[in-house]
């Protein structure tokens, strides 16, 4: 594995207090081969002993690293929320998506769209976007994730020099609450400093 050169983390923003309640840590490894690694929050904070058995990996795009990280943050967070609107009975779940006019909530039409668009590939523990996916699914799977709102938030961290500092500005298409942190040691060029 790399270095770490960006972390997201993913999960709800509190309404009346600022912070994030996390569910979903990833890290960007660069070098070679960027991938991000995601990790259940519960895992890592409760130190089990077998955490890489849950973690997730993804080789992404190198045009849309920080866009790809951030659709498998999404893509978690959403199946947390899928998991939850099924288990609670709302008619949210899978089964239940067009049937008598009900729109489901954008998160578990990602969920969906994403089960459909990897088809055999298990999404959940490793992905190849660069040759796992058509480019056009992969498209949609983005821009899906730009519409999604309600309470979800990411923190993304970006260390100095890593390549995704670049990206930030792609950001500013996302509906989600962000919190952007940027090495003081490093800092950005201005044009990216002024989006963020």
């Amino acid at each position: 594995m790399g270095t770490i050169t960006a972390q997201i983390l993913i999960g709800t923003g509190h309404p009346y207090h600022g912070g994030i309640i996390p569910t979903h840590a990833l890290w960007l490894s660069e070098n070679s081969r960027p991938a991000w690694r995601c990790h259940p929050f519960e895992y890592l904070a409760h130190a089990e002993e077998h955490w890489e058995d849950r973690q997730c990996v993804w080789i992404p795009t190198t045009e849309n690293m920080l866009e790809d990280g951030l659709l498998l943050a999404t893509l978690f967070w959403s199946s947390m929320r899928y998991d939850l609107l099924s288990s609670l009975g709302s008619g949210q779940g899978a089964a239940d998506v067009g049937d008598e006019g009900h729109q489901p909530p954008p998160e578990v039409h990602l969920v969906n769209l994403a089960n459909q668009a990897f088809g055999a590939t298990p999404w959940r523990r490793r992905a190849e976007l660069t040759t796992g996916i058509a480019p056009a699914e992969l498209n949609a799977l983005r821009h899906l994730v730009m519409g999604i709102s309600g309470r979800a938030k990411a923190v993304v961290t970006v260390l100095g020099e890593s390549s995704v500092q670049a990206q930030l500005p792609a950001l500013g298409n996302y509906a989600m609450q962000f919190e952007v942190c940027l090495s003081a040691q490093n800092p950005p060029d201005e044009n990216v400093a002024e989006t963020v």
